[in-house]
């Protein structure tokens, strides 16, 4: 796994701003890693994945008003509401302990989010299960303790695990995605960092950024499958509403 120092590093010598075996300084070093940050956060939910949803912990009265999230069977029970798709923001108003069952089969990418609305996890502990997979490792996860902020994972498809994301990311920790993408991180967070320098990137840098961008996009592009039969939600995309081809009824 490479460390985001990792990627800072051979970024300074992708820019010719330092000679092999040099490093920068630790200005240039916390600026960089400012500006990796600010890169790989602005990717999630645009050119990775899907934008979050919100999903109501527990279920909210007899009719779901979420749009575009609407439940077929309004009848249906909060047991239902147990298991939501991926990218879903989860919105925590409980006043018992609960367990949320995470996608059997996510894609790769997915992302998940909890959200503290009114709950005292101390007293009322949150299950997050796995459902086949892993969370931060293990089959599952509570959360009895009350986060100041959000928390939120990724799904890692060749870990088979959801992995906590917590930015901002420091020198040494891991950065999020799969190791086969460093180049163009590296790329990326180069033609960024060239303004600052005065420098303009060359063609082989901004040309390595401009495929890695390709293949990112096409490593994380989601497929969600619906269901259309009684006691399941139908779902869909937030980006496909108002996409070509829709048109509201009426």
């Amino acid at each position: 796994m490479t460390t985001a120092v990792q990627i800072v590093n051979r970024t300074f010598r992708e820019n010719n701003l330092t000679a092999i075996g040099k490093l920068p300084n630790a200005a240039q070093s916390a600026e960089a890693l400012d500006y990796l940050n600010r890169l790989i956060k602005s990717t999630l939910g645009t050119d990775e994945g899907e934008l979050l949803l919100d999903w109501n912990l527990p279920y909210v009265g007899g009719v779901n008003n979420r749009f575009p999230l609407y439940p077929m069977d309004p009848t249906q029970t909060a047991a239902t509401y147990k298991g939501p798709p991926p990218n879903s923001r989860l919105l925590a108003a409980l006043s018992s302990p609960f367990t949320v069952y995470f996608q059997n089969i996510p894609p790769d990418g997915a992302r998940m989010s909890l959200v503290n609305i009114s709950t005292d996890f101390v007293t009322n502990p949150l299950t997050l299960s796995g459902n086949g997979r892993l969370i931060e490792g293990a089959q599952s996860i509570i959360v009895n303790t009350n986060p100041a902020t959000p928390l939120h994972w990724l799904y890692r498809a060749d870990l088979g695990n959801w992995i906590a994301l917590d930015f901002p990311l420091a020198d040494t920790d891991e950065i999020p995605f799969p190791d086969s993408f460093d180049d163009f991180w590296v790329a990326l967070l180069a033609v960024r960092l060239a303004p600052l320098y005065g420098k303009v990137p060359n063609d082989i840098t901004a040309g390595v950024a401009q495929n890695g961008m390709k293949q990112f996009k096409a490593r994380y592009a989601q497929e969600v499958p619906t269901a259309n039969f009684p006691d399941t939600v139908s779902f869909n995309s937030f980006q496909s509403w108002g996409g070509p081809g829709w048109e509201p009824l009426g």
